[in-house]
């Protein structure tokens, strides 16, 4: 007769296999029914010795706490991934209307032109700035000598034509004063409009483009002092309305 060994193996030498045909995957209803199954298939004249029983059920506790603490551990890995991601909600929408600096080689053009923000490792003396599309197409490099915060660009290719408005692409390469490489990195100073929530994750959306919260790398206060708009002139009959599109300027009720 055969009979089953705790370790998962036939005395005949045929390896079992559990419902997803890996014995490495049993658990501890399935090491509980081989033992339950080897108590019933022993031999009655050469039964299992106590040593080795109490070993067995020594394998299966230690077992039934490892499951325990793995379901205890990732119960709370899901609450801290909760919390963590509650704290990350409100922390996105908390930033609108702030101006927000962000790592980010996007820049949009709409209209006539628009500025590049960056930072270097260190004071540049020059800075070359690549300008590519959404194929990845150089369609303008700016070098700039001795370059302020904001680098104006035109929205012009190289040969002089006007770009469509949309999403470009700014990669920075530069030298420091003495003439030695440095890292530079272009940014996104821009408010935030608005805040997406997909997957369950927060993005930022400012000037049409989505970012995440790890590329945020600093908030500044939007607008006048402590970021308090000026009230309308009581001179003008006109006021303009928030949330109206630009231009729209409603009589005021005097």
């Amino acid at each position: 007769m055969s009979t089953i060994s705790p370790t998962g193996y036939a005395t005949t030498g045929s390896r079992l296999d559990s419902g997803t045909g890996s014995a490495s995957a049993l658990g501890k209803d399935d090491f509980l029914r081989l033992l339950v199954t080897q108590l019933a298939n022993q031999d009655p004249l050469n039964p299992v010795d106590n040593q080795q029983f109490s070993s067995q059920l020594a394998q299966f506790s230690s077992l039934e706490q490892l499951e325990n603490m793995n379901a205890s551990l990732q119960n709370g890995l899901e609450q801290d991934m909760a919390v963590a991601g509650a704290l990350q909600s409100n922390m996105a929408a908390g930033l609108i209307g702030q101006t927000v600096v962000a790592v980010d080689d996007r820049v949009r053009l709409d209209g006539s032109g628009t500025v590049i923000h960056w930072e270097a490792s260190s004071p540049p003396g020059h800075l070359s700035l690549s300008i590519t599309d959404e194929d990845g197409r150089v369609v303008r490099v700016l070098e700039v000598d001795d370059p302020a915060e904001e680098i104006a660009w035109d929205g012009k290719d190289a040969n002089g034509r006007t770009l469509p408005d949309g999403t470009y692409h700014v990669r920075i390469e530069g030298e420091d004063t003495a003439g030695a490489s440095l890292s530079a990195r272009a940014l996104i100073v821009a408010p935030v409009d608005s805040v997406r929530f997909r997957d369950g994750i927060a993005w930022l959306v400012l000037d049409g483009m989505e970012l995440s919260l790890s590329q945020v790398s600093e908030v500044r206060e939007t607008g006048g002092d402590a970021g308090v708009e000026p009230g309308p002139d009581p001179e003008d009959p006109f006021v303009v309305v928030p949330g109206n599109s630009a231009g729209d300027r409603l009589r005021q009720n005097i």
